[in-house]
């Protein structure tokens, strides 16, 4: 039940969708991408294109201006 975030308004108190569902689901709705494009960004297994460590949690680099998306990044 760790990969569900707490719902209060659920009967199980729990959310119908995981967390990594959520994101992924969140990150499409906010970035206009697809399934394919978010693949095609993460790239082979995790690895920060820049750093090229494995294993960082990949967050989206975007323009501001414009919205569109660049590369999934390490912090």
């Amino acid at each position: 039940t760790q990969a569900f975030a707490k719902d209060g308004s659920r009967p199980a108190g729990r959310a119908s969708i995981c967390k990594p569902c959520s994101s992924l689901a969140s990150t499409r709705s906010r970035y206009g991408l697809s399934r394919d494009q978010i693949a095609a960004l993460e790239g082979a297994n995790g690895v920060c294109p820049i750093c090229q460590r494995h294993g960082q949690k990949l967050e989206v680099d975007h323009d501001h201006k414009t919205g569109a998306v660049r590369a999934f990044l390490c912090s």
